[in-house]
């Protein structure tokens, strides 16, 4: 991937084409490569502004899920609405009730590339002790043994198509019925274990 050009949000530290490292301010444009870019956005220190860098960062064969018809729109990204699935190799499965900071869609579609699941954790505070019922709660408690643990923000997952997510995407549409979602994919990851990375809530409005 080529370079792109991106606007700098909070201090930055890039090398420039001369080849020097260079400190660049808020509102600043700075040329950079495409990985650190994704890495930039993930921090949220940089923002694009324009449809035709959007596109050079977006990876081949990935799509959205969208749980309802809405407007929108991303360059370069496939849609469809409907039940989570794994539609495309690359799929964001994203409930459109819940906000994010869309800048960051090609992020998490280029985190696939290492991982097979990124999915936010919103809240350190809340625990799978904390939600659902006490019979979820047990049921969950049996597979994971410990419900001292934070839960993930089911409603925006980052998903690569393979066999270990297709298993871990089945289990947890089978447990989620009449339980708490979160609780659900806990077991439904405990049972199946991709690899997965847990995204900051800085991902989450």
């Amino acid at each position: 991937m080529g370079k792109v050009w991106v606007q700098a949000v909070t201090i930055v530290s890039a090398t420039g084409n001369d080849g020097k490292l260079r400190q660049y301010h808020p509102g600043d444009w700075l040329e950079i490569g495409g990985e650190d870019a994704r890495n930039y956005l993930a921090a949220g220190q940089i923002k694009i502004l324009n449809q035709v860098t959007k596109q050079q960062l977006v990876p081949a064969d990935c799509g959205i899920v969208l749980k309802t018809q809405a407007k929108f729109a991303y360059d370069g990204v496939a849609i469809v609405y409907g039940e989570p699935r794994l539609e495309f190799e690359k799929t964001l499965i994203w409930d459109n009730a819940l906000s994010f900071k869309r800048d960051l869609i090609p992020v998490g579609l280029s985190l696939l590339d290492r991982w097979e699941i990124a999915v936010p954790i919103p809240d350190y505070n809340t625990l799978a002790r904390d939600i659902g019922t006490e019979e979820d709660r047990k049921r969950t408690e049996e597979v994971i043994h410990d419900l001292r643990v934070p839960v993930y923000e089911t409603r925006l997952m980052f998903i690569r198509r393979n066999d270990d997510t297709k298993k871990l995407l089945d289990l947890w549409l089978t447990e989620r019925q009449g339980g708490d979602d979160r609780l659900a994919f806990l077991r439904a990851l405990y049972i199946s274990k991709p690899y997965i990375l847990a995204l900051p809530s800085i991902w989450l409005e």
